[in-house]
């Protein structure tokens, strides 16, 4: 027997814990409030120091850690989605917390992995240590939050070539398999839903779901030559990456589905997702305010996918171009150029392999400039239902091939005007084929709406929860106040001269480099972050990695707060500060080391970039490439087109080519004649010319970035000087559809009066172009583009503002022999003299 004399009573239990609960609340309030005073009276430079200190002691710093964030630029970094889907590969029961989800449709469970959670990775004999993060951010958000969704990979330092070299490579390739084997079709729309993450491409702006949809082409109730003839075309398209590069062509195909509501036009672009396994991104230009905010769009979208613009002629108001200048609706900045630019112009080129499907009830509605071959290459009409889809219907539907009914039917069908929806529906109603074919009975589906909270108790908890963080709020300013009041700023100052002088930060000199001076980008800032890219080194404790789907190498730029030692001359260290002694050379000498060091790396590693109006993310645009920057935000130009490729006439051709050539190597001539460094060409031309695709050729053979400039973006002459001198040198500026992008009048009818939300005026576009502000910077070409010449104001196409004029025909003989080389690989045919007879006659675009 056990003697149970010394066990506690209840009470002396109880008292106990309250007793442990109240000194734990004591002790966690002390911890605040000293954690609270030390922020406040050390600085954060001394506090990173001690910080430092004890990590080298407990071995902190021979760790590496690289930070990958969810987005780089305008886009989805490659690498995050790639970590996230590997991840998904290491779960095991080591992890404390998981996500696991499954909707209505899927027979598995869905696994990932909560924020916070770590896994440890082995790869050939390294350990590496992985972690799901999260920041707070106040910057625009990408994901629909405001906050920075990130994965931390931490390893040994003596590792980092071989996780850059191979570890890294390894997690794309495994996260390509999976998704390859996983293959999942999406439907994406803007939002989100249920705060989706799937790990498979997107992303951003956009929320999506599964695309459940059961249409294949064997269902689909349309003429079967059409049918096949979109087969076949499909499959070309798919397998012809090579090709489109060859002949300098973005990889993308368009199509247009048109005809009356209820002809399967839906259905068919889901049949093209599930035979093509793309994913769908449907856009509606209704929520679109500003064609910048559709590039934005555009390339956030992932690679194999079909972008959707339905009922296009209804979505917004997009004046017919013939019928005058565009005037953009009152609440919106979206103008049919930023439409066609983001169909076929420079922006296309951003994604590959992509599928952009317009449908509308109504063809005669659109501008012919968005029907031509190379934005909408196929025309599908979805017509009435034939006796051949009626076929089809039957024997989806009612399973039959065959029936008494079918002859009286067919005649039907080529008496009266019914789609194929409407047939669906009666074929619906009954399994019997014969009350099925008499019928006419329709089907409605109600919600309920039972669970959805009343607007009283909406009311009291928003009330509630206002009346609380206004409390909370108050309470955080009166401590805030008090500690100011009780402790004086001297003594705040002198308790930091004093850290300061314990740790020799008083004979350090800081110099603050601001990344602007006034509207220009402060060169310096853009020398000095391209110069600390050369220094990066296994110093270092957090480096971000980022990949975009086009770049072969991987991009690393420091973490913000992190330090980079260099040492310049006579051995001394050099850090983010340096000591006082040494101002002047640092100054005089070094200073110009990180310029020239910064101009040589440009240099070797010049990459032509394609800029647009805004910055997304928190985007520092000079990671890219070190040019530009400020409201610029930019993606690569992977643009194949060159002059070899550019189908227009030899002797213009190369009236350009040398007129470029001169223009690059004529400063001191432009110096000594007192111009400035500039050039102005005006392509003019009807649609499908290849106007896009000549300034494409342009940038790529001078190694110039190009800025796509909206005018429906400018509000004011003052923000066009803004964004002229925002740019970088050895640029060219592209004003594309200058008739129809902003309603500027033609000064010979009269005074120009500007609309009432915009203050820019013709004035100011011309000063923008050779006036004060066009010497702003150098080595600078300004494209204007426009189908109809003859609506310009003749001040815009003067020398020294448009110095060369290019005629963008129709395709003409040669032009025809430059396309058949590109696209066949001949130079000779029986058929050519016909053809080249037939150039003359008729008015082909290219």
């Amino acid at each position: 027997m056990f003697s149970i004399k010394d066990v506690p009573s209840t009470t002396s239990v109880l008292s106990a814990y309250t007793a442990f609960t109240a000194t734990a609340m004591l002790v966690k309030t002390v911890i605040n409030e000293v954690q609270s005073v030390t922020n406040q009276i050390i600085p954060k430079q001394v506090q990173d120091m001690i910080l430092s200190k004890f990590g080298g002691l407990c071995g902190n710093g021979s760790r590496m850690t690289l930070t990958i964030d969810e987005f780089s630029g305008y886009s989805i970094n490659q690498l995050y989605e790639a970590s996230e889907i590997y991840l998904r590969t290491k779960i095991n029961p080591s992890l404390n917390r998981l996500k696991v989800s499954k909707s209505a449709k899927e027979n598995n469970f869905s696994l990932t992995i909560n924020k916070g959670e770590k896994i440890v990775d082995v790869f050939e004999g390294v350990q590496l240590l992985w972690v799901m993060a999260s920041e707070k951010t106040d910057e625009m958000p990408q994901n629909g939050k405001f906050e920075k969704r990130l994965i931390e990979l931490s390893f040994h330092k003596k590792y980092m070539e071989k996780v850059l070299s191979s570890y890294l490579r390894y997690v794309i390739e495994i996260s390509n398999a999976w998704k390859e084997e996983n293959k999942v079709v999406k439907l994406y729309a803007l939002g989100h839903f249920g705060g989706d993450s799937d790990g498979g491409g997107g992303g951003g702006a956009w929320g999506s779901t599964n695309l459940d949809h059961p249409a294949t082409f064997d269902k689909i109730a349309m003429d079967p030559i059409v049918k096949q003839a979109l087969i076949d075309d499909l499959d070309r398209f798919v397998r012809r990456r090579d090709f489109y590069r060859r002949v300098g062509k973005a990889w993308k195909r368009g199509y247009l589905l048109y005809g009356p509501p209820g002809t399967g036009k839906s259905s068919l672009i889901a049949t093209m997702a599930n035979y093509l396994k793309f994913s769908i991104y449907d856009l509606e230009l209704a929520s679109i305010y500003s064609n910048s905010e559709l590039r934005r769009l555009l390339v956030s979208t992932s690679n194999r996918s079909i972008l959707v613009i339905e009922d296009i002629d209804c979505s917004i108001e997009l004046q017919n171009r013939q019928s005058g200048g565009y005037d953009p609706n009152e609440s919106s900045q979206l103008t049919l150029s930023g439409l066609l630019n983001f169909i076929d112009g420079l922006w296309s080129s951003c994604g590959d392999e992509r599928v952009i499907v317009f449908t509308t009830n109504h063809k005669e509605r659109l501008d012919s400039a968005l029907l031509r071959p190379g934005r909408m290459d196929m025309h599908i009409h979805m017509s009435y239902c034939t006796p051949s889809g009626f076929r089809t219907l039957v024997s989806n539907y009612l399973g039959i091939n065959n029936h008494d009914l079918f002859p009286e039917i067919d005649e039907l069908m080529t008496e009266v005007q019914v789609t194929p929806a409407e047939i669906a529906e009666e074929l619906m109603k009954n399994e019997d084929a014969d009350i099925a074919l008499d019928g006419l009975i329709k089907a409605a589906s109600m919600f309920s709406i039972k669970d959805v909270p009343s607007t009283t108790s909406v009311l009291s908890a928003y009330t509630a929860f206002s009346a609380t963080t206004m409390l909370l709020r108050t309470v955080i300013n009166e401590v805030q106040s008090v500690t100011n009041q009780i402790i004086p700023k001297q003594i705040k100052d002198m308790i930091l001269s004093k850290f300061g002088g314990l740790c020799r930060i008083g004979s350090r000199m800081t110099l603050t480099i601001d990344e602007s001076i006034g509207y220009s980008m402060n060169q310096l800032f853009e020398a000095s972050v391209i110069y600390l890219r050369t220094k990066i080194n296994p110093s270092l404790n957090g480096i971000q990695v980022s990949k975009s789907a086009k770049e072969n190498n991987f991009s690393l730029t420091m973490n913000e707060g992190e330090k980079i030692v260099d040492v310049f001359e006579e051995k001394r260290v050099i850090v983010l500060s340096f000591h006082k002694k040494y101002m002047e050379k640092v100054v005089s000498s070094y200073l110009r080391y990180v310029m020239e060091r910064s101009n040589a790396w440009k240099e070797e590693n010049n990459v032509v970039r394609l800029y647009a109006l805004g910055r997304f993310g928190g985007e520092l645009v000079i990671r890219n490439n070190g040019d530009g920057g400020g409201p610029w935000g930019s993606t690569k130009l992977d643009h194949p087109a060159t002059f070899d490729k550019i189908a227009m006439d030899p002797s213009i051709k190369q009236a350009l080519i040398d007129d470029l050539n001169r223009f690059v190597r004529r400063r001191d001539f432009y110096r000594r004649v007192g111009k400035a460094w500039k050039r102005g060409y005006l392509l003019y031309g009807p649609p499908g010319t290849g106007k896009s695709s000549l300034i494409a050729a342009m940038a790529n053979y001078l190694k110039f970035s190009i800025y796509d400039l909206e005018l429906a973006s400018i509000h004011s002459n003052s923000e066009l000087r803004s964004l002229l001198v925002s740019t970088s040198n050895r640029s060219i500026l592209v004003i594309e559809d200058i008739d129809c992008s902003v309603k500027l009048q033609n000064r010979q009818c009269g005074r120009y009066v500007p609309n009432e939300r915009s203050k820019f005026t013709l004035s100011g576009l011309l000063n923008f172009i050779d006036g004060l502000w066009s010497s702003c910077t150098d080595e600078r070409i300004i494209v204007f583009t426009t189908n109809h010449k003859e609506k310009l104001d003749s001040a815009l196409l003067r020398p020294g503002r448009m110095d060369m004029h290019i005629h963008m025909s129709y395709c003409t003989p040669s032009g025809f022999r430059i396309l058949v080389s590109n696209y066949l690989g001949i130079n000779d045919h029986d058929l050519f003299p016909e053809i080249d007879e037939l150039m003359t006659e008729v008015q082909p675009c290219r």
